[in-house]
């Protein structure tokens, strides 16, 4: 699968990015949901994995976005937040986005991306 992978923390994202990459994944990086949405605007994804707290573009806007202007279905995103409060929740669970509470094991991330899609690895 090619995954767009969208973090600020740069120690999750090259964790994320060599799990990912083990399990022979296609892996392309942002550092903001401004960035990640540029990217998904001019190439072609099977998956979105996001942080939630980001600048220039948090990770909730971003799949709003992926869903309103570029036909993402909510199986293709999964969020990940170190907020776990009602307010970020109701807001996950509008989207009806698959989420996990930071800190994650990248294995779990990517067990959770596989079950969230139909798609199989690359």
């Amino acid at each position: 699968m090619k995954i767009l992978l969208v973090d600020d923390n740069a120690s999750v994202l090259s964790e994320l990015e060599e799990s990912l990459l083990s399990h022979e994944h296609q892996v392309v990086t942002a550092e903001n949901g401004l960035s990640a949405l540029s990217l998904a605007k001019n190439g072609q994804f099977d998956f979105v994995i996001t942080d939630y707290k980001m600048p220039f573009m948090d990770g909730i806007k971003l799949i709003e976005n992926l869903t309103q202007e570029l036909d993402f279905s909510a199986r293709q995103m999964l969020l990940l937040t170190t907020d776990a409060s009602q307010s970020v929740e109701f807001k996950i669970n509008k989207l009806n986005v698959k989420f996990l509470a930071k800190p994650v094991p990248a294995e779990k991330v990517v067990q959770t991306m596989m079950q969230s899609t139909t798609f199989q690895a690359a």
